[in-house]
């Protein structure tokens, strides 16, 4: 096996090609994780693994060069940064080149801002903010996003080997001791914060210095020896049902780490153990050379997989669904060439290099390199991702997201406590005499808020936008765990009735999710529910906050109560139906297409006009229901946005699209649709007389 040797292992210490094995274990349940098949779904427990194989040979190496007096902090920095600098380098700095021709603008700013955590080994704190964290659907735009767990290990080497020293020195090398301690403080902070705070559980150092230990008390002997190799075998195979376990049967929902990283980890342990006092199949697979050429590629593996494979999963929605698989195995393949040769030809040669005679011409170059890199990601920050390397055409288009109304985060997720008039936008002529109007409802309402703000200005009137995240414009109606919504609303109507010149009310939401109860998604061309994204409708009367089937009839309730008030304050309800919704984020999807102009890609299109009624029964339904109770208007955008049942409408005549995401307009849908349905105008010069 010497063809094999790794560079990296200490000359002080015996090598071990069955861990090299299970570093392949490891990198290929991360891979085969990324690369999204189903059976791999808690393949994420890879890096537990490899915490473990760090903490088992860290521990093993630093603790016998104490012993022999030969331990100094240089040489060990010199192998970790020969180790772990040149390879993650020239990963960063080819993202730069690759990302300049693929990113839209705010996927590559955040590729040159993440940049400069990466190369500090700080990433793990930057990508800890991300709300959902690591399992977030928008993963795909961010490359760097697995360097968070290098930079775990390397807050582990800068402070592991100080602690170390400090035992020795002043401890009396009782290691098992401090370090077992070390151990069960984390876990306790670990299972804490997997509760109160998930993200920071997952990506800080200090709720992962337990699995690090856990493969430094086997390396310090802290376990006894196994003398019999049958009981050997048998721990061996324990170790692997462990592993195997958790890499089929975990998935993205699991609370992790928390208790359930317990198993992979454990698993790991009881491998390295077993192998170390017998010979089992187990240890000879590890150690064949399939096994151990992977794990000697393990890091380059490591970093070059997800930056391939999240360019695959970031197109892969505008790919012919025909040639996911063939591209999917290109990228893998490209995965392991890419590996070898970074391996090759950066990995090795660098680290047989001997900077022991001279540091600086070590330190000081990688420190360079690292200055430069920040700098160069600080530019591409600064620069918002660098907007003008895109065509005209497409920049109108990428830069939708930010045509809306951007000082919406000061009012749409206020407390009941926090609701006060003052705090919500005027739309109109803020000289009026009074508010005449109010739009009420969710981020739809708030959407479509800039196209009466304009048509107000022009009528000389000015109303209120009363609008919440997430709430459906009647009252009473609630979905989640409590009735803050509700308690919302009813401020809202607190507000109406201290303004009694208004005379209207415009209904406006998502009408569509919250009677269907789910999200409304394009797959493969045909337009489906979204039973990930789900919610259920509840109110007073509900005895089920759980049943999705009963939205419908929770809505209608909800829509009675909210006419009856309304009316009982002699204020005109208009319910704006639902704009189209599109199934595909708009300005995302047709940058990607621009992008891959020339390249075969699926014919994607917006739902038709039948599909949107499709779409909308339910709703139609209870408003057919209510309309038997109590007189209201209806204006639909979609009847400007859809035509002849061809595809709605998702770009306005200049080419600046209608839609921020799959659902929410633009400033420019707001005006379009305001513009051109005259409804609208007709209904707000009613209140342009009652002002009068």
């Amino acid at each position: 096996m010497s063809e094999f040797k790794n560079p990296n292992i200490s000359t002080s210490i015996q090598y071990r090609p069955d861990v090299d094995g299970l570093r392949a274990i490891a990198v290929l349940a991360v891979i085969l994780y990324h690369a999204n098949l189903a059976l791999f779904s808690g393949g994420y427990v890879g890096v537990d693994i490899f915490f473990i194989i760090s903490g088992y040979l860290i521990t093993s190496i630093t603790v016998n060069e104490l012993n022999k007096g030969k331990f100094t902090f240089t040489n060990f920095y010199i192998r970790r940064v020969k180790r772990l600098f040149p390879a993650l380098f020239t990963l960063i700095i080819t993202t730069f080149i690759l990302g300049y021709f693929y990113l839209l603008p705010d996927n590559y700013k955040t590729l040159g801002f993440s940049s400069i955590f990466t190369v500090f080994y700080i990433s793990n704190i930057y990508f800890m903010r991300l709300k959902g964290g690591y399992f977030a659907p928008g993963v795909d735009s961010l490359p760097l996003i697995h360097t968070w767990s290098l930079g775990v290990e390397e807050q582990y080497y800068l402070f592991y080997p100080a602690f170390l020293v400090a035992i020795t020195k002043w401890l009396k090398k009782r290691y098992i001791l401090w370090v077992s301690i070390a151990l069960v403080l984390s876990f306790i902070l670990n299972i804490y914060l997997v509760k109160v705070d998930p993200e920071a559980d997952f990506y800080l150092f200090f709720t992962r210095i337990w699995e690090f230990a856990l493969g430094g008390l086997l390396a310090l002997g802290a376990l006894p020896k196994i003398n019999n190799q049958i009981l050997g075998k048998i721990v061996a195979l324990i170790g692997l049902a462990c592993i195997l376990i958790a890499v089929f049967e975990f998935k993205k929902t699991t609370p992790f780490p928390g208790y359930a990283a317990v198993l992979p980890s454990i698993g790991a342990l009881l491998i390295i153990y077993a192998n170390t006092y017998s010979e089992n199949c187990l240890k000879k697979l590890l150690s064949t050379k399939v096994f151990v050429f992977i794990g000697l590629l393990s890091y380059s593996l490591y970093l070059w997989h997800w930056p391939i494979l999240s360019a695959y999963r970031y197109f892969k929605p505008v790919l012919p669904q025909n040639t996911n698989d063939i591209i999917l195995v290109c990228a893998l393949v490209l995965t392991f060439v890419l590996s070898y040769l970074s391996y090759r030809f950066i990995e090795t040669p660098i680290r047989l290099k001997d900077f022991k005679s001279n540091p600086k011409k070590l330190f000081i170059p990688t420190f360079a390199v690292m200055i430069l890199i920040a700098s160069a990601g600080y530019f591409l920050e600064y620069n918002d991702g660098l907007p003008n390397r895109f065509p005209k055409e497409l920049q109108k288009i990428i830069k939708a997201p930010t045509d809306k109304n951007l000082q919406d985060s000061k009012y749409m997720d206020l407390k009941p406590d926090q609701v006060v008039w003052g705090k919500y936008p005027t739309l109109g002529d803020e000289k009026a005499p009074h508010y005449t109007f109010v739009v009420m409802g969710d981020s739809h309402a708030d959407a479509i808020a800039p196209g009466f703000d304009l048509l107000a200005k022009k009528l000389h009137i000015k109303g209120k936008l009363l609008a919440a995240s997430g709430n459906p414009s009647v009252f009473g109606v609630n979905w989640g765990s409590d009735d803050t919504l509700s308690q919302v609303k009813a401020k809202w109507l607190g507000l109406i009735k201290q303004h009694p010149h208004i005379k209207e009310a415009f209904l406006v939401c998502r009408w569509g999710i919250y009677a269907n109860g789910y999200g409304y998604i394009d797959e493969n061309g045909e337009f489906l529910d979204e039973e990930d994204v789900n919610l259920v409708l509840w109110d007073k009367y509900s005895k089920s906050h759980t049943d999705i089937l009963h939205n419908p009839e929770v809505l209608q309730r909800g829509l009675i109560r909210t006419l009856k008030i309304f009316k009982d304050l002699h204020i005109k309800v208009i319910i704006i139906e639902d704009v189209p919704e599109i199934g595909w984020n708009v300005p995302e999807t047709l940058s990607k297409l621009y992008i891959l102009r020339g390249v075969n890609t699926q014919k994607i299109e917006p739902p038709t006009y039948a599909e949107y009624l499709k779409r909308q029964k339910p709703v139609i339904e209870v408003f057919d229901r209510v309309k038997k109770f109590y007189n209201f208007s209806l204006i639909n955008p979609a009847e400007v946005l859809c035509k002849d049942n061809k595809p709605c409408r998702v770009l306005d005549d200049e080419g600046y699209p209608l839609y921020i995401d799959s659902n929410h307009l633009t400033n420019h849908g707001a005006y379009y649709v305001v513009e051109h349905d005259k409804n609208f105008e007709k209904e707000l010069n009613n209140t342009v007389i009652s002002q009068k």
